[in-house]
């Protein structure tokens, strides 16, 4: 008989989402001109990285609500699932209206408009200007469409979730928690045993 091995293995989709909206960022810059192509996903996938970051953290702190999370948190939101770490981690400081925070929330409609687009419609009156144009074409995200605003914000998710990682250490003995940095740990990891032999 062959051995045979039980495993438990996470895979970590913040790691990836982060690396991933990184790697957009460079893209971006790289081609010389800030391409709203690679702009766009990279701000969307940072967003995401946030997003699953806070599952991630669900997921170690409270595996019984987080195992059926869509049903638990259906509706309710984001913040909802925040508060729910933050009972589980009294020594967090959540401030909501200040910085690092701030920012994040300002990017749910964002997030809300790219994930689940409808067209950006606009009626507006207009004088035709000395080039010629008289066409905005402006859409929600165009304020976000620059290298430098979305590193800002990249920097931003990554201080909140960091210190989010930082007061879960206290808690709790996960390794992906206790190894590393909010988004610079490893992308998944695995134990397991053997027998059979």
């Amino acid at each position: 008989m062959a051995p045979v091995s039980r495993v438990r293995e996470e895979i970590f989709p913040h790691e990836h989402l982060w690396r991933s909206g990184k790697l957009l960022l460079v893209l971006a810059k790289d081609e010389g001109q800030e391409n709203y192509k690679l702009l766009l996903p990279a701000l969307l996938i940072s967003y995401t990285a946030y997003e699953a970051f806070i599952n991630f953290c669900g997921h170690v702190l409270a595996p019984e609500l987080w195992k059926e999370e869509s049903k638990n948190f259906r509706g309710k939101g984001i913040e909802e699932k925040i508060n729910v770490i933050c009972q589980r981690v009294p020594d967090f400081a959540w401030l909501k209206g200040e910085r690092p925070y701030q920012t994040i929330r300002s990017l749910r409609g964002f997030r809300d408009t790219i994930s689940h687009p409808q067209v950006v419609a606009a009626e507006y009156e207009t004088e035709r200007q000395k080039d010629g144009s008289h066409i905005r074409y402006e859409a929600p995200w165009d304020e976000y469409m620059s290298v430098d605003s979305i590193r800002r914000i990249r920097g931003d998710i990554e201080a909140f979730c960091e210190s989010l990682r930082q007061s879960m250490s206290k808690v709790v003995d996960h390794p992906h928690v206790i190894a590393s940095p909010a988004f610079k740990g490893t992308l998944a990891q695995s134990e397991g045993e053997s027998y059979g032999v």
